[in-house]
């Protein structure tokens, strides 16, 4: 029981940094975006 309890702490985790990281993608994605269609391109 204490190795499922151990998956399980890790998982949450796990999950938790895949949450932040998605939510940074697509902070990052959507300035990408407003700076495309504002016709500021990167390059």
């Amino acid at each position: 029981m204490v190795f499922i309890e151990r998956f399980c702490l890790r998982l949450s985790k796990f999950l938790q940094l895949k949450k932040n990281l998605i939510a940074t993608i697509s902070k990052e994605a959507q300035e990408v975006i407003e700076r495309v269609e504002s016709g500021h391109h990167c390059k």
